[in-house]
């Protein structure tokens, strides 16, 4: 039976996944971006083990631990920011329903005027280009990459890499709402 979340979006059609929640690499993309954390700490114990002052009147202080823990805390936190965001999209699932499609916008996105559901109207294309990545000297498999346009000229990528399931929501995604999809292997193409 269909879920119904809410009113505005209508009936829950479909949901995709990059990484499942079962995952091995679920947990890593996950807690990923806390890594940045350790910046400043590291900035610490490197400038104990090295001997150098900590007294804040102190010239080598002032001129070189400050600006350094300045230019960390900007690194940390840009840091936890951009790879929250790309290994956030392959673990946040996208939920296709029938007026839209929802997709969890971090906050700058939000700013910028993605929210973090799309109704159907405001969708123009999908674009989907397929790759072939080198695993090994005998082995490459193929990844995809997605892109939504929307009809007020901005795009926004979708975290979705697997070939299957992109082909899948972008069969659903142009059956459902009627939008072109450019570059997929089946027939719903633009």
């Amino acid at each position: 039976m269909p879920i119904v979340h809410n009113v505005f979006k209508g009936t829950e059609i479909g949901r995709f996944v990059g990484i499942p929640e079962g995952a091995p690499r679920y947990k890593f993309s996950k807690y990923y971006p806390y890594v940045f954390l350790t910046d400043l700490p590291l900035l610490f114990v490197v400038w104990w083990l090295y001997g150098l002052p900590f007294d804040p009147s102190d010239e080598l202080f002032q001129l070189g631990f400050i600006p350094a823990a300045i230019v960390m805390l900007f690194a940390t936190v840009f840091g936890m920011l951009f790879m929250g965001y790309v290994f956030g999209i392959q673990i946040t699932p996208i939920i296709v329903h029938s007026e839209g499609l929802d997709m969890k916008s971090p906050p700058w996105l939000k700013w910028r005027g993605f929210p973090d559901f799309t109704p159907k109207d405001d969708i123009s294309k999908l674009v989907i280009r397929y790759y072939n990545m080198v695993q090994s000297k005998s082995r490459t498999i193929e990844i995809g990459s997605c892109i939504m346009y929307l009809k007020n000229g901005k795009k926004r990528m979708i975290g979705l890499k697997d070939p299957e399931k992109l082909e899948k929501l972008a069969q659903m995604v142009h059956d459902m709402y009627g939008v072109p999809v450019e570059g997929a292997k089946t027939g719903h193409q633009a």
